[in-house]
């Protein structure tokens, strides 16, 4: 298994198309997200983080600068695992790899997500908690929260 974190200007044509059909698989199809809310053109200010076995991807997130995130803390968003790869541990070692990665790069000490209600216990084992109240976004009930180092 490799973790990859990559600015958008060095991903190859075939992580971003890998990456796009990760994402619409799970957003678009499986969550009926429309596709103009997953395409927010945020991509490429982002870092990319890309979990892979060979040449598949199975799981990816996306970094969320400070200045593009729409709080005054860096994100961590669009977190998916392929479906055949769930319930494995991926999410969570990911989500290790993209704190630390916020961290060293950004040298932030606060990120803040918008999590699916259904996946707060995966966030809250990580050390993010609630601050929210429960809100809808893109027809999926979530909160947000935050992780402070």
């Amino acid at each position: 298994m490799e973790y990859c974190i990559k600015n958008f200007s060095d991903l190859t044509g075939k992580e971003v198309y890998d990456i796009c059909r990760l994402r619409s698989s799970v957003f678009v199809l499986e969550q009926k997200i429309v596709c103009e809310e997953e395409l927010d053109g945020k991509d490429e200010v982002c870092r990319h983080l890309l979990v892979k076995t060979g040449d598949e991807l199975l799981a990816y997130c996306r970094l969320v600068p400070k200045s593009h995130s729409g709080y005054n803390a860096a994100t961590i968003g669009r977190v998916v695992v392929r479906k055949e790869n769930r319930h494995q541990g991926l999410a969570m070692q990911m989500m290790k790899q993209a704190i630390k990665d916020i961290q060293e790069t950004w040298q932030e000490k606060k990120i803040i997500l918008s999590a699916q209600e259904y996946i707060v216990l995966l966030y809250a084992k990580l050390g993010f908690t609630v601050i929210s109240e429960v809100y809808m976004e893109a027809g999926i009930a979530h909160v947000k929260m935050e992780y402070t180092m």
